[in-house]
């Protein structure tokens, strides 16, 4: 073999080795074993959902082309899952957080895919993030758990929906394909991304008011506007609103009806300028029924659009000092939402530029709502919206019959004063007394269990004080003794001969019977007898008539004390309601849709409506119309058709 063959077949053997040292050396993928994969959990140190504390959710939005995050955050120092973009509103959808807490927890693959990176864009598996264009497809949704030192304790890409032969594999249950963002392994699993909505009405209880459209017992309509002013100054554009003018259009109280299952107008007030003026339905007016179980039932479905924190100092019950209007940003908060803060004594009360609605409920619960201007925030939404404020508080006419002490027990204010009106030590300071309770506290009802009932005059009454039937006994006895004379002392001695016939009665025989009855007989003739059956006569009516008064006055005791307590257990319910809404409502404006607020804010042409009899007496819209294109008709008297008086000379 020459040289030159010898030195090439030594390239050739250098080459090789070389080439199979590199084989060995390239690192190769792990080799997956697909009967292992799908039996371990994708994140076996995530077991407990309390050690989560953070929620960061994000996706791409096709339809905008956008990225979208969404954060939930646990507030340590309340314990609760709040929403960050919504200034730490409450995430009080308990069972939404509770879904997604634990979606992640011993997550185990029912099948293994594949590791390829070209596969993710496939199943959607791209991690979405600013690096990543947001028209580009293939994105998934990326969800991430942490704990409260911001360490990862789940993160999740989830793609498209699993094959069409692991969705049959698995009964209908839902199929998607997954991956750790720090590995390349597609995997499929059972998890639904529905679980991790970016919406934030998904984790609210978006039912505004909770309460039941059964439930409502009182509608009480404010239909009036706050003037305003827009004005341009140095600090930017401010409002002027005239309160002291408003425009007042109608007051009305309807009350629902639960028996008759009917609407009923209790009282409507209709203003001249500034005057109110009470009125009532005319002849051929009803309620419209329509529009007013509309204005129930979407109070019972009233949703929550959005919130927006309200301003500091204003309390729960929507009151704050006078101080309150030095805090310019405060004012303008409110007064962009159409809410104005007007004092009135050393309070500010608060008007709304739409009016107010008072919604009762028959758990003795006052919904109070005002309503704002419509919500410009949102220039991407084609729907128009309205900011609402809501106070909820006691319902006075409910609990008139309920003591002023037990008034103050229950509200925890209870006095080391003894119960009940102490004696004052002269007129005078008693009709002080007097009167600053009527203004502080509601009238007392009629005396309590425990009281004395009134005696009536009437002598059958059976409820009359025992000493008083005694007394009006001994009378009676007392002038039947006068009549009978000296007879009435032989009482004792007839009393005695009819002891002794109860003894003959049972020693004697049947003659002894009959001679007893004989000697009764003789007994009960004479004056004295008369006079015996008499008294024991009174003193059984005396006894009858005193054990029923008791059992009586007794039976009424019982009763007034279970009606006492029943408005006390009514009370003690409201009461924590009314606490635990407003605790809810306190701190926030809500926005409602435009279209809800049109059906809870109703106008008297919305309550007021025609009877179907005004058309056939043409009173309606259409016969006024009608006589305005033909005119009067004249009848063959002389006078006017359509039932209309003739005037005088007019031939009738």
């Amino acid at each position: 073999m020459s040289q030159q063959g010898i030195r090439t077949l030594v390239f050739v053997a250098a080459a090789a080795v070389l080439a199979g040292g590199a084989y060995l050396a390239y690192p190769r993928p792990k080799e997956f074993r697909i009967s292992e994969a799908v039996k371990k959990p994708l994140f076996p140190e995530f077991t407990d959902p309390q050690d989560a504390a953070r929620i960061v959710i994000t996706k791409v939005n096709e339809e905008l082309g956008q990225l979208v995050e969404f954060e939930l955050v646990k507030d340590a120092d309340r314990g609760i899952w709040v929403i960050p973009s919504r200034e730490n509103y409450p995430a009080d959808a308990e069972e939404k957080i509770r879904d997604a807490t634990t979606a992640l927890i011993d997550l185990i693959p029912t099948d293994f895919v594949s590791e390829e990176t070209r596969d993710q864009a496939t199943y959607g598996l791209l991690k979405p993030s600013q690096e990543v264009e947001a028209a580009q497809t293939g994105i998934g949704l990326l969800v991430r758990i942490e704990n409260d030192k911001g360490q990862a304790l789940a993160e999740l890409i989830i793609g498209k929906r699993g094959r069409a032969e692991n969705e049959d594999n698995g009964g209908g249950k839902s199929l998607y394909f997954v991956r750790r963002p720090d590995q390349n392994a597609i995997y499929v699993a059972e998890i639904d991304p529905a679980a991790f909505p970016t919406e934030f009405k998904a984790w609210i209880k978006e039912d505004l008011l909770q309460l039941d459209a059964f439930d409502i017992s009182r509608v009480e309509i404010d239909d009036y506007n706050v003037p305003f002013e827009v004005i341009n100054a140095q600090g930017g554009v401010r409002i002027r609103p005239d309160v002291e003018h408003l425009k007042r259009r109608m007051k009305a109280i309807v009350n629902w009806n639960d028996t008759d299952g009917k609407w009923s107008l209790q009282k409507l007030l209709t203003y001249q300028g500034t005057r109110p003026v009470e009125t009532s339905l005319g002849e051929l007016e009803e309620l419209n029924t329509e529009k007013l179980n509309d204005l129930k039932f979407t109070l019972d479905s009233l949703k929550i659009v959005n919130v927006q924190r309200k301003p500091e100092g204003l309390g729960a019950d929507l009151k704050a000092g006078r101080e309150f209007l030095n805090k310019r940003e405060s004012l303008i908060s409110l007064q962009r939402m159409g809410f104005y803060p007007w004092p009135v004594g050393d309070q500010l009360e608060l008007f709304a530029e739409n009016g107010e609605l008072i919604v009762a409920t028959k758990d003795g619960v006052e919904y109070l709502l005002r309503f704002g201007q419509t919500d410009r925030s949102d220039i991407d939404s084609e729907e128009l919206n309205r900011y609402l404020m809501v106070t909820v508080r006691i319902d006075e006419s409910q609990f008139t019959e309920l003591p002023p002490e037990v008034r103050r027990e229950l509200d925890g204010k209870a006095s080391s004063e003894p119960a009940g009106p102490a004696a004052p030590p002269s007129g005078t300071e008693e009709e002080k007394e007097k009167k600053k309770e009527t203004k502080s506290e509601p009238q007392p009802p009629a005396p309590l269990a425990q009281d004395e009932p009134p005696a009536k005059k009437s002598p059958e009454n059976p409820l009359r004080p025992k000493k008083k039937l005694e007394d009006e006994a001994k009378k009676k006895g007392a002038a039947k003794s006068k009549d009978s004379g000296d007879e009435a002392k032989k009482d004792g001695s007839a009393r005695e001969e009819m002891k002794e016939a109860g003894e003959s009665k049972k020693k004697g025989d049947a003659g002894e019977k009959a001679s007893e009855g004989d000697s009764q007989e003789k007994a009960g003739n004479s004056p004295a007898g008369e006079a015996s059956k008499d008294g024991d006569a009174g003193m059984e009516k005396k006894k009858d008539a005193t054990s029923g008064g008791e059992d009586e006055q007794d039976a009424a005791a019982k009763e007034a004390q279970r009606k006492l307590d029943e408005l006390k257990d009514k009370y003690r319910k409201a009461r924590a309601k009314v606490d635990e809404l407003n605790f809810r409502f306190g701190d926030w404006y809500y926005v409602i849709s435009e279209k809800d607020f049109r059906k809870i804010h109703l106008t008297r042409r919305d309550l007021i409506r025609e009877t179907s009899q005004a058309k056939e007496k043409g009173f309606d819209v259409d016969a006024f119309r009608s006589l305005q294109k033909e005119g009067l008709k004249v009848s063959p008297s002389g006078g006017a058709s359509g039932g209309l008086p003739s005037f005088p000379g007019s031939g009738n």
